[in-house]
């Protein structure tokens, strides 16, 4: 799963600036030429007043590593000592913003070791006897010299690329390893409290979140996978002209930009169609206005068509997409297709909705981790292919894998209700998906015979008791009424058909 930018923080005062000016042009080399997923900042504040305080606050919090740059520029000793040598007594010691600053940064880590990384131009025990003498026995210096300064930015490489870096996004366009481990979605957002310091406590937090994350990043490859990777659970968000506009902002922040080399055009242009693609048929289903319009659907699905033909040439040429990439294209244009069959009832659709829903989920099988977040949703959307197939057809090899698909989806979408790994307005966000998928499972058996009228009833109450549940736990999850009431309305009265 990509996250955005893990940051680095470069604490310096004085004569430090030319290390960290080196240790700066280090890591963007190390992020501009071998891609490595890291942004740098240097913190230089020579006076604190209230409003710098805040934001090396801010920033020192928005850190995941810190290198602070020891130099002695300034002058100083005890009070009594200076009384009883004079001038004789004044010892090289650090500038009080940097000081400061390391205050700072070992409360906000909490004293954390692998966050912080001191350097010093000088020994330790040159360190005035003014230096807090707790912090000196607790920091781990290391020391260097002008002409040993190479080899600490040598240490400072293999630390970022092997221990504390995310894999390199080179190529990420190809990669057919990069796992879309959903369950880790929010670690960059829930560790540090990253874009304005706050907790994910609503839905909206979520969208006020991935937009600016999205347009963090500096490589057009890296936004188009941050945004095929997180686009399958934008349903969730419910719909309504706020949410659409965000959509239309997320869509507009996913179109390649000036990186893109000449050679590999055609890749870039082919995978941003697909993420517009995707966004569109969201905006067409979510917006009341359009949800219906048969002609909008169509339009979509001659413009998939085209895309699909391109996407499959590329890899017939030998290219790898990332998995997700290709879930997303396969599953977006059968979710097209089969609006458009649920609109017009024009069977021919149903044969082509299925294979593109079984290469979906192929797709999964490549880039899911345990959450299974993509086959949860595929595996549903085939199970409801085979419905409508199995009402044409009868044949029991349909109804099996109807049912298949369908016991499948709720085994996973319970996990989802039940999970701990998210957040809680996440997590019960997700419960909407289960609670969906089960509904819509009942009345194919019921519509089917297959689930007598009182037991479909009782299993329709016991599900609706769930609901209210759920409903008590968070007042954002309006979409439960929806499914309530429409378990309601499909409710046998006195055991007879609805």
């Amino acid at each position: 799963m990509l996250n955005s930018y893990k940051k680095i923080s470069i604490i310096y005062g004085g004569s430090g600036h030319k290390y960290a000016a080196e240790i700066e042009r280090l890591l963007q080399n190390l992020h501009r030429e071998k891609r490595l997923p890291v942004s740098v900042g240097c913190i230089n504040t020579e006076w604190v007043s209230n409003n710098i305080l805040g934001d090396v606050v801010n920033a020192i919090r928005n850190s995941d590593l810190i290198y602070i740059i020891f130099t002695l520029d300034d002058l100083g000793c005890g009070k009594s000592r200076f009384e009883q040598y004079g001038a004789s007594a004044l010892t090289g010691r650090l500038r009080q913003n940097v000081l400061i600053e390391l205050g700072m940064a070992l409360v906000v880590t909490d004293n954390d070791s692998d966050k912080i990384k001191v350097i010093a131009d000088f020994s330790k025990e040159a360190l005035g006897d003014d230096f807090p003498s707790d912090i000196r026995n607790a920091l781990s210096i290391k020391e260097f010299s002008d002409e040993t300064f190479g080899d600490v930015l040598s240490l400072i490489s293999d630390y970022v690329t092997s221990s504390f870096s995310a894999p390199s996004t080179a190529d990420i366009l190809h990669s057919a390893h990069f796992e879309a481990d959903f369950e880790n979605v929010f670690n960059e957002f829930e560790v540090i409290n990253r874009y304005k310091g706050k907790k994910i406590k609503k839905l909206g937090d979520v969208t006020d979140l991935w937009l600016p994350a999205l347009e963090s990043f500096d490589f057009s490859d890296e936004k188009l996978v941050y945004a095929c990777e997180r686009l399958v659970s934008f349903p969730i968000f419910g719909n309504g002209t706020k949410f659409i506009e965000w959509l239309e902002r997320f869509k507009t922040a996913c179109r390649p930009g000036k990186d893109v080399p000449p050679n590999k055009k055609n890749v870039f242009n082919v995978v941003f169609d697909i993420v517009d693609l995707c966004m569109d048929y969201t905006i067409t289903k979510t917006d009341e206005r359009t949800e219906n319009d048969t002609e909008a659907y169509k339009t979509l699905a001659v413009r998939f068509k085209n895309t699909l033909k391109k996407a499959e040439a590329l890899k017939a040429d030998g290219l790898t997409i990332y998995p997700a990439i290709d879930f997303c294209l396969y599953d977006y244009c059968a979710l097209n297709e089969m609006k458009l069959y649920m609109l017009t009832e024009d069977s021919s659709y149903l044969e082509h909705i299925i294979d593109l829903f079984e290469k979906a989920k192929n797709a999964c099988e490549h880039s899911d981790t345990g959450f299974k977040l993509y086959e949860g949703y595929t595996t549903f959307n085939l199970g409801r292919a085979y419905y409508y197939k199995y009402c044409l057809t009868g044949l029991d090899e349909d109804f099996e894998k109807m049912e298949d698909n369908m016991l499948m989806t709720l085994a996973i979408r319970k996990k989802w209700k039940d999970t701990g790994d998210l957040p809680e307005c996440f997590a019960n966000a997700l419960s909407f998906e289960y609670f969906y998928a089960k509904s819509e499972y009942l009345y194919m058996l019921y519509r089917l015979h297959r689930l007598d009228a009182e037991k479909f009833g009782k299993e329709l109450d016991l599900m609706i008791n769930s609901i209210d549940e759920y409903i008590n736990k968070d007042s954002e999850l309006s979409k439960l009424y929806v499914i309530k009431k429409n378990c309601l309305n499909i409710r046998p009265k006195d055991g007879t058909e609805k």
